[in-house]
């Protein structure tokens, strides 16, 4: 599923599709570095992103479980 809403104002929905192991969260600026680690709880749907700290700007983020690195997407946050 997609992100939403985008741009992200204070916040950004993750579906993350139900998986059956933690998973991290890794968000990036468009730089390449890493702003944002989130650890989420096993069987979660979604996460949700305080974007409120991101300064305004494109940014991508990559759902990381111990088996897969995961694709990564991008979103934007406009305050």
């Amino acid at each position: 599923g997609q992100a939403y809403p985008v741009p992200a104002n204070t916040s950004l929905t993750i579906p993350i599709n139900s998986l059956q192991r933690e998973v991290t969260l890794e968000v990036f600026d468009a730089m390449g570095r890493k702003v944002i680690p989130q650890a989420t709880s096993n069987m979660a749907s979604h996460v949700v992103l305080d974007t409120k700290s991101l300064s305004v700007g494109v940014y991508s983020y990559r759902v990381r479980t111990s088996a897969s690195a995961g694709k990564a997407r991008s979103f934007v946050v406009s305050h």
